[in-house]
């Protein structure tokens, strides 16, 4: 469903339980568990189907009697982590396997005196699985929180009563693709007028074409992504003013301006602090010098090459 709880679709149609879905990192698969009935028994077993509940794909078929539960994907979606319970020794795995099913193994497992392992997941890098073991043979139950160093399994212990952790995301990278004004990852035909000062957008998301007044002949054209949002923002630096002067994207009315620079630098804009966000900047020539309007690190002046040079970023720069 949507995140505001619209357009509810079921995907699987069985009269069997099936619990703890997780999609992959792109969105095309999703892992879960279900039960399946057994020669032995009647267990969970670990399946994947597409986002649209297609192709429902049984990954782990494993003898003598387990339990398997709580699949998740790695932040890379090449393994998929779980807990494996043998019901007859009771000892604990979080095993890791590929999505396809193969390489199945144990990555740690406890004992029945150490405690069930719960809900096993991967790090936002990779580098650490994270889970809560409950001793259901101490008194009292014993729960607490572990993570576990995948390059040398050594484990962590810790919190003491906690349960079910999870971690906190890291800061979502948006993907800039030059020119892309519509936020589909798909750099768009775009066209400028000078004699009008018309830009002129093939929008790649749905082929329609935008029209936007903005600009002179003698302006330097900077589209670049200011505001953040994914999408390159119709921009332009004005020499005669050192105007930068930036069309936002989310909605393509409103605007906003200021001065940077002298009528004889080079406009060279780009995220020059890594916040996601294109930073006004400009090269000087006369002294081989770059200054950076970096939008969260704050201003930067610096020399870098010699005379002559020809500056790197954004050498598109008309």
């Amino acid at each position: 469903m949507n995140a505001d709880g619209s357009n509810t679709v079921r995907l699987t149609n069985t009269s069997v339980d099936e619990r703890k879905p997780r999609f992959s990192p792109d969105g095309s698969k999703i892992v879960f568990a279900r039960i399946v009935d057994e020669p032995s028994g009647t267990y969970f077993r670990i399946f994947t189907m597409n986002a649209d509940g297609s192709n429902a794909v049984q990954l782990t078929m494993q003898s003598p009697a387990t339990y398997e539960d709580s699949p998740s994907y790695s932040p890379d979606g090449t393994k998929i982590v779980f807990h494996r319970l043998n019901l007859g020794s009771f000892i604990s795995q979080a095993a890791v396997m590929n999505t396809n099913g193969s390489g199945q193994g144990a990555f740690f497992q406890n004992f029945s005196t150490e405690g069930q392992i719960y809900s096993p997941a991967f790090s936002p890098d990779g580098t650490k699985i994270i889970y809560h073991e409950q001793s259901t043979f101490s008194s009292p139950i014993r729960f607490r929180v572990v993570a576990c160093t995948i390059s040398s399994s050594r484990k962590d212990y810790l919190a003491d009563n906690g349960e079910f952790p999870s971690w906190q995301p890291l800061r979502p990278s948006i993907v800039k693709t030059p020119f892309d004004f519509d936020g589909d990852r798909k750099t768009d035909i775009s066209i400028y007028r000078p004699s009008t000062g018309a830009w002129r957008l093939n929008r790649s998301s749905n082929n329609s074409t935008i029209t936007a007044q903005f600009g002179t002949a003698s302006d330097n054209l900077v589209p670049s992504d200011f505001t953040g949002d994914g999408k390159t923002d119709i921009a332009y630096f004005r020499p005669s003013t050192g105007q930068w002067i930036i069309l936002c994207s989310e909605d393509n009315n409103s605007y906003y301006g200021f001065p940077f620079g002298s009528s004889t630098d080079i406009p060279t804009p780009g995220d020059y602090d890594g916040d996601g966000k294109a930073d006004a900047a400009v090269f000087r020539s006369s002294n081989s010098s770059w200054y950076l309007l970096r939008s969260t690190a704050g201003f930067l002046g610096l020399q870098f090459g010699d005379t002559g040079d020809q500056q790197i970023p954004n050498v598109f720069v008309r």
